[in-house]
This record gives structure tokens, C-alpha cells and sequence, in this order.
């Protein structure tokens, strides 16, 4: 007697009759930081507008994921989570190996995305807002990673944390 299930992952298969095909389509993701500094990082100042009054703006923070798919050759899916205490994601952008994934850009900080199977790995640039006197720990987390109707079992690598040193607490230059 051969159990199988066609199509699915399902834990109770039934008895499989005549000539069959098994195909395997685990998938496993690993996340990593990939921005220049990996570890504690003083912030950026990209777009930090040091005016009086309302103009002032203490900029960006460029933080970098990597999103990589270690097993499974089919098209996958996934869904973020950028979290921690005043963590504003500005802008994300992402980047891969093959055909871009849908969406390849946003203003949130979460989300569900859907890649090609010609893509390995995925890296997420993200833009965090400054918080001046505020250390921010950018956590990144992946979940619901799935190929081929098959969910991800193994999650002991799918969140990283990078740290942004707080910026100096100042007021506008005059």
C-alpha cells in the first residue's frame, strides 16, 4: 500500500493506486543583515533637514535584509514584518536574482510577497525614520513562507535585528 496526497501537504494522506510521481517542495528561508555596518550602527542623515521651525527633518536610516530561500525550486511566497519601539519604515525597495517580486517597492511596515522561482534570495532595502535621542532596534522578521501550497516548518533563522545608535538629541541650527 502507498499513501499520497496530489497537490497538497497534507498530514493524512489515503491510499495512492496505479503510477505515481513524488515531487518534494519544502522550502526553508533565512534572513540576514546585510547593511554595510551588521551590528550596533550610528544613524544616517539622509534627507536631514538641520533648519528651524517645521522644516527641520532628522532624516533616514538605510537598513539592508537578506530574504534567502535555501530549498525548493518552485515560485514562493512570503510575508514581513519590520517591527520595534518607534520604528517607522519611510520606503522599502526590493531587489533579487531573477524577475522582481510583486511588490518590488512600498511605504509599509509590512507585507506579503510573491517571487518568482528564478530567485534565490531577495535583499530589502529599507529606509527607517530617525528618531533623535532614540536608539531604534530594527527587527525583520519572515513568516508564512510557502512553495507550492507547502508551508515552511523549520523557523530557527527567520528574524535579525539591527541596531541604529540614537542621534544626538538637537535642536535646529540657526
Amino acid at each position: 500500500r502507498r499513501y499520497a496526497k496530489d497537490g497538497t501537504c497534507s498530514t493524512t494522506p489515503t491510499v495512492s493506486t496505479g503510477t505515481w510521481v513524488v515531487t518534494v517542495n519544502n522550502i526553508d528561508v533565512e534572513v540576514s543583515d546585510v547593511s554595510v555596518d551588521q551590528t550596533d550602527d550610528c544613524p544616517d542623515f539622509i534627507g536631514f533637514i538641520g533648519e528651524t521651525g517645521s522644516a527641520y527633518n532628522a532624516g533616514l536610516s538605510e537598513v539592508k535584509f537578506k530574504v534567502e530561500r535555501l530549498t525548493s525550486a518552485a515560485n514562493w511566497s512570503f510575508t514581513f514584518d519590520v517591527t520595534g519601539t518607534n520604528v517607522i519604515v519611510s520606503s522599502y525597495s526590493i531587489a533579487g536574482d531573477g524577475t522582481l517580486p510583486s511588490p518590488s517597492s512600498g511605504t509599509t511596515n509590512n507585507g506579503t510577497i510573491s517571487v518568482n522561482a528564478n530567485n534565490t534570495h531577495l535583499i530589502f532595502t529599507l529606509q527607517i525614520v530617525n528618531k533623535p535621542g532614540q536608539q531604534l532596534n530594527v527587527k525583520f522578521e519572515v513568516s508564512n513562507a510557502i512553495a507550492n501550497s507547502c508551508p515552511e516548518t523549520n523557523f530557527d533563522f527567520n528574524n535579525v535585528t539591527h541596531i541604529i545608535n540614537a542621534m544626538p538629541a538637537i535642536g535646529s541650527f540657526q
